[in-house]
């Protein structure tokens, strides 16, 4: 493959996910303001002001959108909780954790995440 059919490729595969990313975060918005019932899929073209045919490419249906929606937050709290459990479990040296630390891992990377990274954590 020749350098210039590569950086196509990757410029491509950015902009795939510069329109996932266009689109999840308007999705987020609109549910948290409207409900998953109160959101359309034309809602979501107007507000991410990505072409309806785009986001079918994407995703296919609204159901996918949110499930999309849900899975983005889930890992990024998914990896910060593991990281946490990890400091603990070398903290405590390879011993039970207790329960207060377990439910910090829980939850403070919930609130960090709400605190200082933007809406999308408070929705």
């Amino acid at each position: 493959m020749g350098a210039s059919l590569q950086q196509k490729v990757r410029s491509d595969q950015q902009r795939s996910i510069e329109t996932k990313n266009k689109i999840l975060n308007a999705a987020e918005e609109l549910f948290s303001l409207h409900g998953f019932s109160g959101t359309s899929l034309r809602d979501i073209h107007s507000l991410s002001g990505v072409p309806p045919s785009l986001c079918y490419y994407h995703f296919g249906s609204k159901e996918d959108v949110l499930q999309a929606v849900v899975d983005r937050r889930a890992d990024a709290h998914q990896r910060a909780m593991l990281e946490l459990l990890d400091s603990f479990r070398q903290k405590f040296n390879e011993g039970p954790i207790p329960v207060e630390s377990l439910v910090e891992a829980y939850v403070r990377p919930i609130l960090e995440q709400h605190l200082s990274h933007g809406n999308g954590w408070r929705n």
